[in-house]
């Protein structure tokens, strides 16, 4: 644990540093690492701490971000109906949901529109709870072939939008583009920001007459090399409009990860569906996720300042903090079927391994042949 202050670290414990620091009069952040698991991921929480006895400007404008807050097919994700539980008790102003919303009847081809409505309507509904207004960014889950991209339209309208709420700006963006015309079945097309929305954002980040701007998308863009399209021309146009911060909610291989450049924060925040102990088992990438804690962000906006809040939902209600818990998944030896599917996994599915090791077989013949047919050659020349 690091107590993070002006100025930098200070070697004291964070307790005796917190305390000083409090009784000074000052407000800081507190960073903490949970490690469930020595061997694998961690969580990070951070708060953000307002101290007794200090001027606190009332807020004026408080609103809750929640990612990946899909299901599966059997119904709603149990850790979302925790956020909203949370959230009645909390009252914010407003609600963005970062993508993937929806299971999206992701075991079809091509999506039955009768499910897909029962799949918004079971999250509406259960969102209708909150009285609070909801403003949603799709997901690959959400947003995948005519059948989810035509509901949506239907339901929520096209993005990017631009909403004003008590002086700040929210810009809610799409990184999934229309599949294309004609599509037959599911297609996960690159997932950016096409020129519509880059001039949108150029348009709405001119207006200065307001106080934060806020951007929200599905998916992690700025998770991407240096170089990269999102970094060399969005970026420096986001830091130039005075943006606050960029909210995504897309899963892995993280649930909470920040990035802080130019003064411009980036925030993931993601909760996942109970994984399969057999998956948790044989595969690294999945343990790693599911060692963290799953999460949602409050962000209070007061006066000039923002203040991002990481709440916990599932610590104890998930089951996947426990002793037995972890025995299950690391102490138990794994099956040869276990083996086999992380292989299968690993190297893209048993009918890919089975003509990978034709291929090279294939491979190694033909070379062998080209080998003794060269060696015969050069013996009949020096003969």
């Amino acid at each position: 644990r690091r107590v993070e202050v002006e100025g930098g670290l200070r070697s004291k414990s964070p307790i005796e540093e917190g305390i000083e620091r409090a009784r000074a009069g000052e407000v800081f952040n507190f960073i903490g690492t949970l490690y469930a698991d020595g061997r694998v991921a961690f969580a990070a929480v951070l708060f953000a701490l307002p101290v007794a006895g200090t001027a606190q400007t009332a807020p004026s404008l408080r609103f809750a971000v929640l990612g990946h807050v899909r299901g599966r097919d059997t119904g709603l994700n149990p850790l979302f109906l925790e956020e909203l539980a949370q959230l009645r008790v909390l009252r914010p102003d407003a609600v963005i949901l970062t993508g993937d919303i929806i299971w999206g009847d992701n075991d079809h081809d091509l999506a039955d529109s009768v499910t897909i409505e029962q799949e918004w309507e079971q999250v509406d509904s259960a969102l209708a709870t909150l009285h609070l207004p909801v403003y949603r960014i799709p997901g690959n889950h959400d947003w995948h072939d005519p059948v989810t991209s035509r509901a949506w339209l239907r339901r929520y309208g096209a993005l990017p939008q631009a909403v004003t709420l008590g002086g700040v700006r929210l810009l809610c963006l799409s990184t999934m583009p229309p599949p294309p015309a004609g599509a037959p079945k599911r297609v996960y097309p690159r997932k950016d920001l096409d020129s519509a929305q880059v001039a949108f954002l150029r348009t709405e980040l001119a207006d200065t007459a307001y106080s934060h701007a806020f951007v929200f998308m599905g998916h992690l863009l700025w998770w991407s090399p240096d170089s990269s399209a999102w970094w060399r021309d969005i970026h420096p146009m986001l830091v130039a409009g005075h943006v606050s911060a960029v909210f995504s909610g897309d899963l892995g291989p993280l649930k909470f990860s920040h990035v802080e450049r130019d003064g411009l924060h980036y925030y993931q925040s993601a909760i996942e569906t109970q994984p399969l102990l057999g998956l948790l088992q044989r595969n690294a990438p999945a343990r790693l996720i599911s060692a963290q804690l799953d999460n949602f962000l409050l962000v209070t906006v007061r006066g000039p300042h923002v203040e991002v809040e990481v709440r916990t939902v599932g610590a104890e209600s998930s089951g996947r903090f426990t002793h037995e818990r972890y025995l299950a998944v690391y102490q138990q030896p794994l099956t040869w079927e276990m083996r086999q599917r992380q292989l299968s996994e690993a190297v893209g599915g048993l009918r890919r391994l089975a003509i990978g090791v034709i291929l090279a077989l294939l491979a190694s013949f033909l070379l062998g042949m080209g080998f003794g047919q060269w060696r015969a050659g050069r013996s009949a020349r020096l003969s």
